[in-house]
């Protein structure tokens, strides 16, 4: 029906991001309902380093930037269980093909929900009366309820004045407004140069201060305006941050040079009404050490059915139900669909009524195209410029003057292009202007590959969390099955230009020749027919009969295509489709080498 896949439950995979987890996934273990679980590939997750443009070398990495992805048969899996459906043990699913692919999470789709983040936002200022400081004392804003003050979360305290951080991630912070500053049993003395300084601190030890020159102090109360903004913070979860005063200096010069600290005694200050502090949230997914919501993954109207259609699509899978278990369904690709059972069909044939023959009765179009669907990343929208069609799509043109109309066998994944980076081939899906946004994805997991060495951290301003010792091999995902010694290539048709070095082995075992190009060679084919006749079925028949069967008639072998209107209990003929074709050899792949370079 119109299910999403955003309605289908993958919590028991939720899991906290740690270095442990990430790097657990790739060849050890996986999180189960909060369990280490063994690692198996088509079962669980798989963290993967996909090159968003969020990084300026692949020698680095913050685990946050890493992009989880769910195995396609633990998605399909969970479909086929939702619906109260199974697939035989020997079906393509199970094949081992189909265990190493992943959907990595699309863009922002992990991000927390709207509810979520403005949780963490506050705006508190300053109401009702000033409020006199001094070092050391926290600015204390009273009101974060009224107006366009707010603390959906409850994260800010108007009493101490302190912000506690509830989730982890990246926060900037701003605080200002007007201040006045007075001298105090002759601080400050007539002539001298004031200069005013505030600042942020984190659990208690200044992360950043900002100070204003006031100018000349002439016995009069100064007043002056000061803002800070508090920028690229990764904050952990109970993390404090508060605003002080941290200094008052005075000198001689207008530079403020040699100047001199003020004693606390010496000063009167005061923050007016109208002063406030307040935060945003400047990345919205996952972060270290918080919890890797998996049922966000789907957000948007992703249908199920269309999840499924595409893997029909990309290996020409054909269904049957099993006949003593209807709701368990036999699925495999073409080439491997058919069996070697035969049925003699002779003496069933009504050969009172003439067959009807149709040359290439199965050829429905002309050309066929097989693509993926368009996205608007900066690789894609470049190939797309540059040669008119969309990456790794396969135009298949017929040698038939009757049939015109194009028929497109498209899948609504969109193609991913890979680039290299410090020894590391690399899923690519950068777009421009920094947006995260872009279509769901499938990619070929090929485990660990051998690399330079390279770091993963947990960020970037606190060396306590650096790996000082590196790792030498990454998890690599992509089109093809390996970056190095490739036997398969998701794309439908081979790309005209790859960002792979020169030297690579690259293989023609794509889509189209690895499960089409025996189908449309048979179908296709000068001496493919499409043969109907009437054939007397018994009930006995209709439940031994298969799709998968070969039935022989006429001096030829057939495929059944249909059957129309069987009745069980009329003693009469039925009328039976069937397709001849020329069995085609299945495609054997080539590999050679990538000379490298431009326009080669």
């Amino acid at each position: 029906g119109n299910s999403k896949l955003s309605e289908l439950d993958f919590s028991k995979f939720n899991h906290t991001l740690t270095r442990t987890a990430v790097v657990n996934s790739w060849d050890t273990s996986y999180y189960l309902n909060g369990s280490p679980t063994a690692f198996a590939y088509g079962s669980g997750y798989v963290h993967l380093l996909m090159d968003r443009g969020q990084n300026k070398s692949a020698k680095l990495w913050e685990i946050s930037d890493l992009t989880p992805a769910l195995y396609a048969k633990t998605i399909v899996d969970k479909i086929f269980s939702d619906a109260g459906y199974s697939y035989s043990t020997d079906s393509f699913f199970n094949d081992i093909t189909f265990k190493h692919l992943v959907i990595p999470a699309a863009g922002d789709s992990l991000r927390p929900s709207e509810s979520e983040i403005e949780a963490r936002r506050f705006r508190a200022s300053r109401v009702t009366s000033a409020q006199t400081r001094t070092y050391g004392d926290k600015f204390v804003f009273n009101d974060d309820s009224t107006g366009s003050n707010v603390d959906a979360g409850g994260c800010y305290d108007t009493t101490t004045g302190v912000y506690t951080v509830p989730e982890a991630g990246w926060y900037q912070f701003y605080s200002g407004g007007t201040f006045i500053i007075n001298s105090s049993g002759g601080g400050i003395a007539s002539g001298k140069y004031v200069e005013v300084e505030i600042g942020f601190f984190k659990n208690n030890v200044l992360a950043s201060s900002y100070s204003i020159q006031l100018g000349q102090y002439s016995g009069i109360a100064l007043t002056d305006t000061i803002g800070h903004i508090l920028t690229n913070q990764y904050l952990q979860a109970n993390d404090t941050i508060d605003v002080r005063l941290t200094n008052v200096l005075i000198s001689d010069n207008s530079d403020m040079s040699s100047p001199t600290r003020v004693a606390a005694a010496g000063f009167s200050f005061q923050i007016n009404t109208g002063f406030l502090f307040e935060n945003d949230i400047q990345q919205y997914g996952y972060s270290y050490n918080t919890t890797v919501n998996f049922n966000r993954m789907f957000n948007g109207d992703f249908l199920q059915r269309d999840f499924l259609k595409n893997f029909f699509r990309m290996f020409n899978l054909y269904a049957e139900p099993d006949k003593d278990f209807p709701k368990k369904l036999i699925i495999k690709p073409y080439n491997s669909f058919f069996g070697s059972t035969v049925r003699d069909l002779q003496a069933k044939l009504d050969h009172s009524q003439p067959l009807k023959i149709e040359p290439m009765g199965e050829l429905d179009a002309n050309p066929y195209h097989f693509t993926y669907k368009e996205d608007k990343d900066i690789g894609n929208e470049s190939y797309s410029g540059a040669y008119g069609n969309v990456y790794g799509s396969k135009l298949v043109k017929v040698a038939n003057d009757f049939v015109r109309n194009e028929k497109k066998i498209d899948v609504t994944f969109s193609p991913t292009q890979v680039i290299q980076n410090e020894g590391m081939t690399l899923p690519w899906v950068e777009f421009s202007g920094g947006s995260k946004c872009g279509n769901i994805r499938v990619l070929y997991y090929g485990g660990l590959v051998s690399c330079p060495k390279w770091h993963l951290h947990n960020y970037t301003s606190a060396l306590a969390g650096f790996d000082w010792t590196g790792l030498t091999s990454y998890p690599y995902a992509g089109h093809l099955d390996s970056p190095a010694t490739a036997t398969l290539d998701l794309c439908f048709g081979m790309p005209a230009e790859v960002n792979y070095p020169g030297g690579t082995t690259y293989t023609n075992a794509n889509l189209y020749n690895t499960y089409w190009r025996k189908f449309i060679n048979e179908i296709t084919d000068r001496d493919s027919k499409v043969v109907s006749g009437y054939f007397r079925i018994t009930p006995a028949d209709i439940q031994k009969w298969s799709f998968r069967d070969l039935y022989f008639f006429e001096g030829q072998y057939f495929r059944l295509n249909k059957i129309e209107d069987y009745d069980c209990e009329e003693d009469n003929v039925t009328l039976c489709e069937f397709v001849k074709t020329k069995d085609y050899p299945v495609h054997v792949p080539l590999t050679k080498r990538i000379p490298g370079g431009w326009d080669t």
